[in-house]
C-alpha cells in the first residue's frame, strides 16, 4: 500500500503551520514576560527612590526632635536658674539651683548617647561610665555632711 504524495505533502504544510504557530505563541509570550519585567522593574526602582526620600526624611525629622529636646531642657534649666536667683529663702535658691543642675545633667547625657548613635562601635562600659560620671557630678553633688543619696 502506497500513500499518495498529495496527501504526504498536505500532512507537511499542516505541521509546519502548527510548528510556526507554536513559536509565535512562545515569542509573543516572551515579549509579554519582557514587557512586564521591564515594568517591575520601573515600579522597583521608583519604590527604591521613595524609600531612599523617606529615610533622609525621617533622619532630618530625628535631628530636628533632638534639638528640640535639647533646646527645651536647656530652657527649663535656665528657668530654674533665674527662679533661684529670685528666691524667697537660700534653702529654696539652692533647692532650685540642684534641679537646674540635674536638668542641665539630663541633657548632657542624651547629647553624649545621641552623639555615640552615630558611631560605627560602641561599648557598653564606656556608655554606662560615661553617663553614670555626668550625672553623678552634676546631679548628685555631696554637700559636707549630707547623704550620699
Amino acid at each position: 500500500m502506497t500513500i499518495p504524495i498529495t496527501a504526504t505533502k498536505a500532512v507537511s504544510r499542516h505541521s509546519n503551520r502548527r510548528v510556526a504557530s507554536c513559536e509565535t505563541r512562545v515569542w509573543r509570550g516572551y515579549a509579554a514576560t519582557k514587557a512586564q519585567l521591564a515594568a517591575a522593574l520601573v515600579r522597583e526602582q521608583e519604590l527604591l527612590r521613595e524609600k531612599s526620600e523617606l529615610l533622609q526624611r525621617q533622619e532630618m525629622l530625628a535631628a530636628e526632635f533632638e534639638h528640640r529636646l535639647v533646646n527645651g531642657l536647656q530652657i527649663v534649666a535656665s528657668l530654674l536658674s533665674l527662679q533661684s536667683r529670685t528666691a524667697p529663702t537660700v534653702e529654696a535658691a539652692a533647692q532650685l539651683t540642684i534641679a537646674a543642675e540635674r536638668v542641665a545633667a539630663f541633657g548632657r547625657v542624651h547629647r553624649r548617647l545621641h552623639l555615640l548613635d552615630h558611631q560605627n562601635a560602641l561599648s557598653s562600659s564606656n556608655i554606662s561610665g560615661t553617663c553614670a560620671t555626668t550625672l553623678r557630678t552634676c546631679c548628685f553633688r555631696r554637700e559636707r555632711g549630707a547623704p550620699w543619696w
